[in-house]
């Protein structure tokens, strides 16, 4: 029974994080983080009351120290009440990452289905909701001023932000791509069209560098595989994206035919001036912020989610550069490895790689031999290629940190 409850709230949690909005507000994250917290507290109390059946291995130890320099982290902030919280609208501070890590332990050693193709049935519908609002926001543009203003955004879907957005989408389309080429699965089919629309029209350079690394990694399963069937069906879905891509892309007006020439244009001036500061939406100024401050404050860093402040109350020439001519702050570091460096620290980024390393490694030889550790490993390997040029946020992280909990879980050796 206590294993159903838990099952039943990562469930909800899995449900509610993606789809939770208010049409009418441009604080995207606040139902998300309202969500989150209810979530953990409900977690919490499931696993003490199931605290004797929790076994710890070496990765708990280590997600649980990683636990600790975060509390540190938090309590030696120049801001701890943002530290705890997080930053307005982003909300990831000491709460978020506990909550994480709660899911992860709940999610390998309680998650349990009757029958594992309700999860898939869930992920079906979510991405189903969220592909076609996402379409309909490549399409329709309301003044800023609009009433919805979700459909003054791009195709940003229920996140308020075209990155998160393929960010989301990176992390779900193996899932939906494997299950109809190995298993012919329909709905997987449509939900792996309606995806990929939404994947070129979030136009998340991101996301698209995760989904070519996936595509490397379903060449090989195929190759090793050498079935005709699962060949057929890959066929056809290559067919199906090229004339996806095609009407986007060939349009004059198309958006996204923009973002390529804004590619391509990089790519010239790296060429031939090098590495431009401005390039990736000022990421590499970004970047150069963020490594001097790692340099000043190493151990525990800035305080968790207390980057904008850290930026502040550190200034440098680079800092202030970016400050006057970006004309914004910079609250994230836009790589999620180096945001734990400069407000946690190293020690903490070191640890959470190892985290990572001890759960994946294990099941690297399996990835071409097993369906179920090629599925979860495709989403592990996405989100963590993504996040090197992109920012965690709470309505995403969440089912991260349950694919890793399922990787670690036996009841999903078969999905």
């Amino acid at each position: 029974m206590k294993q159903k409850l838990i099952t039943i709230a990562i469930t909800i949690l899995i449900i509610a994080l993606p789809i939770a909005i208010i049409p009418n507000a441009t604080l995207y994250n606040l139902p998300k983080i309202w969500i989150l917290a209810i979530g953990g507290i409900t977690l919490l109390i499931l696993l003490l009351v199931n605290y004797k059946k929790l076994k710890l291995d070496n990765k708990d130890y280590v997600i649980l120290a990683f636990a600790v320099l975060v509390f540190i982290s938090t309590m030696l902030s120049s801001k701890v009440k943002i530290s705890i919280i997080g930053e307005i609208n982003r909300y990831e501070g000491m709460i978020a990452f506990y909550t994480y890590i709660l899911i992860y332990f709940c999610a390998k050693k309680f998650l349990k289905y009757k029958n594992n193709k309700i999860l898939l049935n869930i992920l079906h519908a979510i991405y189903i909701v969220i592909s076609i609002l996402g379409i309909l926001q490549y399409y329709i543009k309301l003044p800023t001023n609009a009433l919805i203003p979700i459909f003054n955004k791009g195709t940003c879907g229920t996140f308020g932000n075209t990155n998160f957005m393929g960010s989301f989408i990176s992390m779900g389309i193996p899932i939906f791509i494997i299950i109809y080429i190995t298993k012919n699965n329909k709905i997987s089919f449509c939900t792996s069209l309606l995806v990929f629309f939404n994947l070129i029209a979030c136009q998340a350079r991101s996301g698209w560098i995760a989904f070519a690394i996936f595509s490397v990694l379903m060449l090989i399963y195929l190759i090793k595989n050498k079935n005709k069937e699962y060949a057929k069906r890959a066929l056809i879905l290559l067919v199906c994206f090229i004339t996806i891509f095609g009407v986007i892309y060939l349009p004059q007006s198309s958006k996204v035919r923009i973002k390529i020439e804004q590619v391509k244009n990089d790519v010239t001036v790296v060429k031939t001036s090098g590495i431009d500061d401005k390039l990736g939406s000022n990421r590499i100024q970004i970047w150069k912020v963020v490594i001097e401050l790692i340099e000043k404050h190493p151990i525990f860093g800035v305080g968790t989610d207390n980057l904008k402040n850290g930026v502040g109350e550190n200034l440098t020439e680079t800092s202030i550069d970016f400050i006057q001519r970006a004309k914004g702050i910079m609250d994230k570091a836009h790589n999620e490895y180096l945001h734990i460096a400069v407000t946690i620290g190293i020690p903490a980024l070191i640890l959470y790689l190892t985290f990572i390393a001890l759960v994946i490694l294990p099941n690297i030889k399996k990835i071409f031999k097993k369906e179920s550790i090629f599925i979860i490993l495709s989403v592990i390997i996405s989100y963590l290629a993504q996040a090197f040029f992109n920012i965690s946020t709470i309505g995403i992280a969440p089912l991260f940190w349950v694919a890793l909990g399922i990787l670690d879980n036996k009841n999903f050796e078969n999905i």
